[in-house]
């Protein structure tokens, strides 16, 4: 019997009359760049086959009525540019799993649903810039990865619902522009580790 193992790029960008569940088989072990963008019909959970170890470029970018639980796999190891971009309805934690290495450059931008915790694993290096930006509902605290050295322009911009404290890796270089600015509700000290050599502007601009 054959098998489908794989979703190519583009897929099924742009079916927006599809509703109810999108149910991903857990044979799929790789889907492609804009596979599912502008999907906006499907509703709930999204849980992303166990094999999958990327999400490419707005692979579901613009899916806006998800309103369940992101679940995603846990030997993911990259999330891609605009991966999850204005997924406005989510709910919940976000959850980064333990393997992943790299999220993108506005990987859940506008995802202003989550109203949990957001959880990255220790593993993760590199962060882009405008990655969590304007997910205003996200509470608790900020932890940055130990891994992470720079902390990019507008990571958290407008992330207002976060309640709790701020949380630097010790071995953080640099903050850059306006990658706080709007986070009004953290508390605390804010304690900026020695080897810092550069704030930018606004970087924590309410």
């Amino acid at each position: 019997d054959f098998e489908v193992a794989a979703i190519g790029d583009k897929a099924f960008q742009n079916c927006p009359n599809w509703t109810g569940h999108l149910k991903i088989p857990q044979n799929i072990k790789s889907i492609g760049a804009f596979s599912f963008s502008g999907c906006s019909g499907f509703t709930g959970n999204l849980q992303l086959p166990d094999h999958l170890t990327s999400i490419p470029e707005e692979s579901f970018s613009f899916c806006i009525n998800f309103d369940g639980i992101l679940s995603l796999p846990k030997k993911l190891t990259e999330i891609q540019s605009r991966a999850f971009y204005f997924c406005q309805n989510f709910i919940g934690d976000l959850i980064i799993p333990g393997n992943v290495l790299t999220i993108g450059n506005h990987a859940f931008a506008s995802c202003i649903g989550f109203n949990g915790k957001l959880k990255i694993s220790n593993s993760v290096q590199e962060i882009g810039k405008n990655a969590f930006y304007s997910c205003s509902k996200l509470t608790g605290n900020i932890t940055i990865p130990e891994k992470i050295a720079i902390i990019e322009e507008n990571i958290f911009y407008g992330c207002s619902g976060f309640d709790g404290y701020f949380n630097f890796p010790l071995n953080l270089t640099e903050i850059k522009s306006m990658a706080f600015s709007g986070c009004s509700g953290l508390k605390g000290n804010l304690h900026i580790p020695e080897k810092v050599t550069s704030v930018s502007d606004h970087a924590f601009n309410y």
